[in-house]
């Protein structure tokens, strides 16, 4: 079954067994109740928590190992990682997870904070301000053939319309994605650049699409090679540009597609700086979600 599927009639599940059906009989005398009365279903964490296991094609020993990472880079506590016998647990109900345990899960399996507290019957972060700081996004993933896509969230303050150069692919993400972790552990460039449109079309397919740069010197660069190379450049006012790259003298020529036809645009050699070219395909790319959509699923690009 197709992983969006699976991830759907989860969705579905919580909201009709977590929101709109009441506890009865057995299970309301079953129930786990927490401080001040509150009863928790564990059949809906169960359920969700399975699907979403089933969906990551993780292990339950993968899960917890890849708890240990966020502990150790996102908590700076090591201690905090759950083992997969807990793991095991709240996959059978017989046990919650804790807050931190939650969070991490909810970065493991790149959905939000407040559905995976919604899921474990624990009240959302609703209140806590994250929602006009972070903004969902779809991201779309497809590596050896196989496509993926994930429901995460970037910051605020990153301008998806802007080309950028980052230092990680991982800056305009909160949390730490690792669940997109897994896909590029064995990528490792120094730098990575945001193609905000699709001005390099055909060879960059999606708009909003984050790509490895390589850092050789652009003194490589040579007129029989017009064309061959998409180069990240600093103007001189701060401004991140891109393009096929073209040495003419003392210029530098960038180009791009557009609707009308092909755009070039001069600058002088000596008064850019030049940050990488494109060394591989884009690792994902990203469609932001108009918060009139809620959970509802885009085509990317």
């Amino acid at each position: 079954m197709d992983k969006g599927i699976r991830r759907r009639s989860a969705l579905l599940y919580l909201e009709l067994n977590f929101v709109t059906r009441p506890l009865s009989g057995h299970r309301e005398r079953t129930a786990n109740r927490t401080q001040g009365g509150c009863i928790r279903d564990r059949s809906v964490q169960t359920e969700y928590l399975r699907s979403l296991h089933h969906s990551s094609g993780l292990t339950i020993r993968d899960i917890a190992r890849q708890s240990s990472t966020v502990a150790d880079q996102m908590f700076h506590d090591p201690k905090l990682a759950f083992t997969h016998q807990a793991l095991s647990a709240w996959l059978r109900g017989s046990r919650n997870p804790r807050r931190e345990h939650r969070e991490m899960l909810a970065m493991i399996f790149g959905i939000s904070g407040d559905e995976m507290n919604t899921a474990c019957g624990f009240p959302s972060a609703a209140g806590s301000g994250l929602q006009s700081i972070l903004r969902p996004v779809r991201v779309y993933v497809n590596r050896h053939g196989r496509a993926f896509q994930y429901s995460l969230t970037v910051k605020g303050d990153v301008n998806l319309r802007k080309a950028t150069v980052y230092r990680h692919w991982t800056e305009i993400f909160d949390p730490r994605p690792a669940i997109l972790m897994r896909h590029f552990r064995h990528i490792n460039y120094d730098l990575y650049g945001w193609v905000p449109n699709r001005s390099l079309w055909p060879l960059v397919s999606h708009a909003r699409s984050m790509i490895p740069l390589n850092t050789r010197p652009m003194t490589s660069l040579h007129p029989e090679s017009a064309g061959k190379k998409i180069w990240f450049v600093l103007l001189p006012d701060g401004r991140t540009e891109f393009g096929f790259s073209v040495r003419q003298g003392p210029w530098l020529v960038l180009s791009k597609s557009r609707a009308s036809g092909a755009h070039s645009t001069k600058y002088r050699f000596d008064r850019v700086d030049p940050l990488g070219f494109i060394a591989e395909e884009a690792l994902f790319h990203v469609y932001p979600v108009p918060a009139s959509q809620g959970q509802h699923k885009r085509a990317g690009g």
